[in-house]
């Protein structure tokens, strides 16, 4: 995990499925990168985990301090 005066970063998990396919969902994202349905959404972040595992670096979620999200 990484953490900052205002974030907190760390690796995304295939525990934040619901999340990512509403961050997807989003037009204002999608429209860059596309949407995911749930099963593609689950393969991206079981990805996401593996390159962590090997490599020791990936995407990673992002978390405002000052917020819940």
């Amino acid at each position: 995990m990484i953490e900052t005066e205002r974030l907190l970063l760390r690796p995304l998990r295939v525990e934040d499925v619901d999340a990512f396919i509403a961050l997807h969902a989003d037009e204002r994202v999608n429209r860059f990168v596309g949407a995911y349905s749930h099963q593609q959404a689950l393969d991206r972040l079981a990805s996401v985990e593996q390159q962590w595992a090997e490599r020791g670096h990936g995407l990673c979620a992002v978390k405002l301090k000052s917020t819940d999200w």
